[in-house]
């Protein structure tokens, strides 16, 4: 890991960093890049936290908010779309909502029955992943959601890729024991 970044900052009265010096004008240019490559995950992730298309964009508008404005305290420890992964996680994790199936994961079926029985067992799905312990049910959101590898995981919770892998076997193992025989999505 490379040591914390240094970044000649002055900040306007609202808190936004001024754009004035060269250093700033190229990270612009990185976090932009960020945002373009990690937005739609980290859309996904919310959406999956607050349950609602509308929350979930206003969780992603706010964190990047909140990276933008404390970029200054960037300390460069892990990538920044990790980091911008974790201030999504714990702004969701003060708004969790009931979850709500996102509307593309049922668009291939067809029959109104079996669509109805499928979200049903989502939603049952995930009401069981939000009773998980905090970190399982961390791990498995990044993974399923924003389908993050264990490393990238491990710098969004802090923790190791080993206990990663230990979260997400254990959270999988309860998952799978709550809904024994049925095929989950």
């Amino acid at each position: 890991m490379s040591g914390p970044i240094e970044l000649p900052l002055r900040m306007d009265q609202a808190g936004f960093p001024l754009c004035s010096g060269t250093a700033l004008d190229g990270f612009r240019e990185v976090f932009d890049a960020c945002v373009r490559e990690h937005g739609a995950p980290l859309y996904r992730l919310a959406l999956r936290l607050t349950g609602a298309a509308a929350d979930a964009e206003d969780l992603v508008q706010e964190a990047l908010l909140r990276g933008w404005r404390g970029i200054a305290s960037f300390r460069g420890e892990a990538a920044l779309g990790t980091w911008l992964f974790r201030i999504v996680l714990n702004l969701g994790r003060r708004r969790r909502k009931r979850f709500r199936p996102l509307p593309d994961e049922l668009s291939g079926v067809v029959d109104p029955a079996e669509k109805l029985a499928r979200r049903e067992l989502l939603d049952r799905v995930m009401a069981e992943v939000h009773r998980l312990p905090r970190r399982q049910s961390e791990a498995l959101l990044l993974r399923a959601s924003a389908g993050l590898g264990h490393r990238e995981i491990a710098g969004v919770m802090g923790i190791t890729a080993a206990a990663v892998k230990s979260h997400l076997a254990q959270a999988r193992r309860r998952i799978l024991a709550r809904f024994p025989g049925e095929v989950l999505p």
